[in-house]
């Protein structure tokens, strides 16, 4: 099975008769001479574990998205009651800031509530982190607090319910996350990414189930080319243009690349002299995290096929071994 681009369909129908014409008798001709100039794609359609992770990984992102719309409304709807409270606890998302939204949203509640009372809290929610100063700086703003009266009850009733959405939606992609982990451990060749420091059960889980299966891909071109980071440029005579990725692939894929990227390039990681090397050379940093957003599909790639593990310092392990032997 390959899979024919409708962008390729577009073009090359207008030079069947130098026409436009669009017709349902064109159409399958198109596509057949398209095949047979070998310029369909390669297309692996996930099946049994694989098509699970897909699934999975398609879901999680969906909850993450609603997450983060749940997460939009509950700042917005605070900072109408109660706008000095996220100017001290920073961030709505925390345990604390939720545990004190859904026990004194209001500014009149914090007062009510007493400042003895919010120390304690904010200690033992937070495990110590947040401490006794940071309990007054609330007391107090909420003392002098600006926010909208009128109204508030309702406000309150549907601050309420999104802090219960949000607390679903993080138990439903834990519950997701535990799916991805059961259906990786069936994937033969997991252990062989996982192997690769930076790269975790869901990032591993949600490459697979983008992929199909790294194993029925013969050239790495061809898994660049899925991801959409294949290279091209647009040089004619002396004008050199620059080289950019296609993002003609899936866009889910690049992205747990993207964030793999990120975790390799910290300080220890396996990829960071080398994002080094790309900055040094005055790369921008985001064309150098993608840089080795290719490297790294190159590794899974190269890992896969081998049936290995991966080595940072593979020449001097094998020199190693050649030496011991």
């Amino acid at each position: 099975m390959v899979q024919v681009n409708p962008m390729h369909t577009k073009r090359i129908k207008d030079l069947q008769g130098n026409s436009p014409n669009k017709t349902d008798e064109k159409d399958p001709k198109v596509i057949a001479d398209i095949i047979a100039l070998g310029h369909a794609l390669t297309v692996v359609l996930p099946e049994g574990p694989a098509a699970e992770l897909r699934r999975l990984t398609q879901a999680r992102e969906r909850s993450n998205e609603r997450y983060v719309a749940l997460v939009n409304q509950l700042q917005c709807l605070v900072a109408i009651i109660f706008p000095e409270f996220l100017q001290v606890m920073r961030d709505a998302k925390t345990l604390t800031a939720r545990y004190l939204l859904a026990q004194c949203p209001a500014p009149k509640d914090i007062i009510e509530y007493g400042l003895d009372n919010l120390i304690r809290t904010i200690k033992k929610v937070s495990r110590g982190k947040l401490k006794e100063d940071r309990a007054k700086a609330l007391y107090e703003v909420a003392k002098a607090s600006v926010g909208v009266i009128e109204g508030q009850a309702s406000i309150i009733r549907e601050i309420r319910e999104l802090l219960v959405a949000m607390d679903a939606a993080e138990a439903f992609t834990e519950d997701l996350e535990k799916g991805m982990a059961y259906y990786l451990e069936q994937i033969p060749y997991s252990g062989s990414i996982l192997s690769i420091k930076g790269i975790k059960e869901v990032t591993a889980a949600g490459l697979i189930g983008e992929v199909g299966d790294f194993r029925k891909f013969r050239t790495l071109s061809e898994i660049l080319k899925l991801a959409g980071l294949d290279l091209y440029e647009i040089s004619s005579g002396k004008h050199q243009g620059k080289r950019r990725i296609s993002k003609r692939g899936r866009s889910l894929m690049r992205k747990l690349l993207y964030f793999a990227s990120l975790n390799t390039v910290r300080s220890g990681g396996i990829m960071h002299s080398k994002y080094k090397q790309y900055l040094e050379r005055g790369m921008p940093k985001t064309k150098a995290l993608i840089a080795i957003a290719r490297k790294l599909i190159g590794i899974i790639f190269a890992v896969v096929r081998d049936q290995s593990v991966y080595e940072k310092d593979f020449s001097k392990a094998s020199l190693a071994y050649k030496e011991a032997a």
